[in-house]
């Protein structure tokens, strides 16, 4: 599947073996926060886009840069993974 993020939503495009499909979903994951967030994915998603607006200057060409980006986002996850997660410790 693959998939264009398009502001509060995304493109998808499916092929199988019956043909191809295409759609929009809207999600809101440009907006949302972590407890507005219904799943993991949806949390991660948030968490990462919280993460990148302290690296929002940095260049993904260059290494350092994109070595410091992967900190950030790590730390960043890392420090809400019990926000994100919240599903699989409630079991």
């Amino acid at each position: 599947m693959d998939e264009i993020r398009k502001g509060c939503g995304y493109k998808w495009k499916i092929q199988t073996s019956m043909g191809e499909s295409e759609g929009y979903t809207i999600d809101n994951l440009d907006k949302k926060t972590l407890e507005d967030g219904k799943n993991d994915f949806e949390r991660t998603f948030v968490a990462i886009r919280q993460a990148l607006l302290k690296v929002e200057s940095l260049c993904l060409d260059n290494e350092e840069e994109r070595l410091q980006v992967c900190q950030v986002l790590s730390r960043e996850i890392d420090k809400a993974k019990r926000k994100i997660y919240r599903d699989l410790q409630s079991h």
